[in-house]
């Protein structure tokens, strides 16, 4: 390999032998999509190089810079040529009549291992930036691109329409075309055929040793663990070839001093993810404690740490994805995803004043998270950096919508192809893959949950609202196939969604996304309350007109058969729905059944009557059913040792043993303090003296011992309802502050005080 070594540290090129130097990189690189660019560094036409950030190379061979200079890139086509009035005779002698392509290919090659630009070392000048980006093509319908803009059932189909790898025809030895399709298939979980792809490297490959193909068993290497999981019947006939690849014994075959192999030996030792991994550590480290310097007020000057941490990045992305390389979904490569999302958002929530602090975000960026990440890992990290809402550019906002709508219109028809249906019709291609391909059906859930968190947080620009509502829909339309299609149902994110985003939504669409929610086989009933109480706090005025959402409410809580939802349940939906109206008098009806039942059964769900009451759906004033309720939690509150079942620390955790008779004794409380009732409205239904300590001083502030009292029960006031009109005794009162002065706790200090406020008025 043309290398730099001692003995030609200090001998200068001839110009002629540059082009000679630079020949022989295009032809020894040609099976190679992109390179280390610490390897390109060592490599002689580039003369002793050194990698800097920001994509440029510095090297000391100034017969390299002599020849750039005479050379121009065309920013649009990207088509190479010659300046004006230099003479083409040489280029042609050494590069032949095709030099402008050979030209571009070698440009392109080093723009994919992350050069850009190409300077002369010690030298600063304004003229010293000899670039030579090749623009990327922007439109393209290949299957790479198709994955990239998340067309999932344009890729099915594309797979699908390509000529089976056991009759593909290509002749070419070590084709591009095979290595791309084994990428592919290998990226929608497809294992099987991704390794007969590979298998047709191998298998068509010539006598002499080519990188093609030992890129090719060492992806076949790769895949073992995913192919050791399929059933006996599928893997029987490919473990045992697997079992005789030696790859080092394959290595071994190439040159010691050859480009080639110096470059396989830098995948298999993983040598740029290993440097990505430390760069990335090193640099979040920096922003880091950056941010740390400035919460206490203090100033750093600093280098810009997070370009830095996003170019450590994408150089390792370039290398993997350039080369059709399996690591690229596999973990480590994934942990490098989550470190650049722990820097980015370290410094977007950097104060404002540093100079580098990240202000928007990069649709790439965005694209691998939600391809790289699980669903729980993105929610933690949204949550320990408390991010809200998030920017981008209005072109990466956009590239975030257009992905948005290619990922959610793929698993039904498009709407413009069905004449009589106005509901959404489920793609058949996309539905068959999910059911027969697990690892297809893991990734298309964690994308949709993922590209739901992002939409719930993104800012959306100013009149782009339009374009948002129609994404909803296509939203709403997934799901609307997703819950007929799939047992799983992204519930989380889609409240989530709802939560940040409801103001965006149409009247007609909030009620759609309701009966979405409701339609699912695993009804939620959390999540019912999550978005009802969310909806109702945006937009108060809002009531459900649809009788669909009627339907599909009543029959989750009259259902005779699957998952039947109890009522406390459905109840926060309920108050969507017009007062009055004959749905809540059905609704009546079945919680006048509901007190019935506890009634009879002598059983209450104190939690739930708390809900109704909250929910203003039932009075406990002047009804039997509240006489039969208090009875209850008098039994059971005298047959339960809840002062011994119930510690609270001194910085109020609660340690229960039984939650039954602490969450009894709450719920009982809350809802006589809620209603303000006088001591005979229920003192006669009580045994006071047989109650909870606890209790008896939470009903009664000013009759207990003050002996008795703790002041660690102040914990139990945190809630209006407890101390708005209760006197707390003076000897009490002093009990609390002697109880801080001692022992200070913030929490309880807050709230006495908020007592005495409330108190003193």
């Amino acid at each position: 390999m043309k290398i730099i070594d001692s003995l030609l540290d200090n001998i200068i090129p001839h110009d002629n032998e540059v082009y000679n130097d630079l020949d022989w990189f295009i032809s020894h690189s040609d099976q190679i999509g992109a390179l280390n660019p610490y390897l390109i560094e060592k490599l002689i036409p580039f003369r002793k190089a050194t990698y800097r950030n920001h994509y440029h190379l510095r090297t000391q061979n100034e017969a390299l810079i002599r020849l750039l200079k005479q050379l121009e890139v065309d920013s649009d086509t990207g088509e190479v040529s010659l300046k004006s009035g230099v003479d083409e005779n040489k280029f042609i002698e050494y590069f032949g009549n095709d030099y402008r392509n050979k030209l571009k290919r070698l440009f392109q090659k080093l723009n994919a291992s992350g050069i850009l630009c190409i300077q002369l070392e010690n030298y600063e000048s304004d003229d010293n930036h000899n670039r030579i980006q090749i623009p990327q093509t922007e439109t393209c319908n290949c299957k790479r691109c198709l994955w990239d803009r998340f067309e999932i059932k344009k890729l099915l189909k594309a797979i699908d329409s390509t000529e089976p790898y056991h009759l593909y025809k290509e002749k070419e030895s070590i084709s591009e075309t095979l290595a791309g399709e084994a990428y592919i298939n290998y990226l929608i979980g497809r294992i099987r055929p991704a390794y007969y792809w590979l298998k047709q490297i191998t298998e068509r490959a010539d006598e002499n040793l080519s990188v093609k193909e030992t890129l090719a068993e060492h992806n076949i290497l790769l895949m073992k663990p995913f192919i050791e999981s399929l059933p006996p019947s599928q893997k029987d006939d490919i473990f045992p070839e697997i079992e005789n690849i030696d790859i080092y014994s394959t290595i071994s075959g190439f040159s010691p001093d050859s480009l080639e192999r110096a470059f396989l030996v830098e995948v298999i030792q993983q040598k740029l993810l290993f440097k990505t991994d430390w760069a990335l550590d090193y640099q979040l480290n920096e922003i880091r404690d950056t941010r740390d310097i400035f919460e206490r007020k203090g100033e750093r000057i600093s280098a810009d740490h997070t370009k830095l941490l996003e170019e450590a990045f994408t150089l390792n992305y370039m290398f993997y994805h350039g080369n059709n390389l399996f690591d690229i979904n596999q973990n480590r490569f994934r942990r490098t995803v989550k470190k650049l999302w722990e820097g980015l958002f370290l410094s977007y929530t950097i104060v404002e004043k540093y100079k580098y602090k990240l202000q928007e975000f990069s649709w790439f960026h965005l694209r691998e998270a939600i391809r790289n990440l699980g669903p729980k890992e993105l929610r933690e990290l949204f949550g320990s950096f408390e991010i809200e809402s998030f920017q981008m550019k209005e072109e990466e906002y956009a590239s975030l919508i257009d992905c948005s709508a290619n990922f959610f219109s793929s698993n039904h028809v498009s709407k413009e192809t069905l004449i009589f249906s106005q509901s959404p019709v489920a793609e058949s291609i996309f539905i068959s893959e999910l059911n027969s391909n697990y690892r297809f059906d893991w990734k298309v859930e964690s994308f949709s949950q993922n590209f739901l968190f992002f939409l719930a947080y993104v800012c959306v620009p100013e009149g782009k609202e339009e374009k948002f509502r129609n994404l909803i829909d296509t939203i709403h339309d997934y799901f609307e196939i997703e819950s007929k299609t799939t047992k799983h149902f992204t519930f989380d994110s889609l409240s989530v969604f709802l939560k940040e985003k409801v103001t965006l939504f149409s009247e007609k669409q909030i009620e759609r996304h309701i009966s979405i929610l409701l339609s699912h086989p695993l009804p939620n009933g959390f999540i019912f309350w999550q978005t009802a109480s969310r909806i109702k706090e945006v937009l108060p005025s809002f009531i459900i007109k649809d009788e669909k959402v009627w339907s599909l409410t009543k029959g989750l809580f009259q259902k005779k058969s699957g998952r039947r939802l109890a009522l406390k349940d459905i109840s926060p939906i309920i108050h969507l729905f017009t007062p009055q109206s004959q749905w809540w008098k059905d609704f009546y009806v079945e919680i006048e059944k509901e007190l019935e039942k506890f009634g009879k059964e002598k059983h209450w769900d104190t939690s739930f009557i708390r809900e109704l009451v909250d929910s203003e759906l039932i009075e406990p004033k002047n009804q039997d059913w509240f006489q039969s309720f208090l009875a209850y939690c008098n039994e059971v509150l005298k047959k339960e040792n809840f002062n011994s079942q119930v510690e609270i620390t001194d910085d109020g955790c609660d340690i229960v043993s039984s939650t039954i008779p602490y969450n009894i004794a709450w719920n009982m409380a809350y809802l006589i303090r809620k209603f303000d009732l006088k001591e005979e409205d229920y003192v006669k239904y009580l045994d006071i003296p047989a109650l909870p300590k606890i209790l008896q001083w939470i009903l009664s502030p000013q009759a207990f011992d003050d002996q008795v009292f703790d002041p660690r029960w102040l914990y139990f006031f945190n809630d209006r309802i407890f101390y708005s009109n209760v006197v707390i005794p003076e000897e009490q009162k002093k009990e609390v502050e002697v109880f801080l002065s001692n022992n200070f706790q913030a929490k309880l200090a807050k709230i006495y005080y908020q007592v005495i406020a409330a108190t003193t008025k």
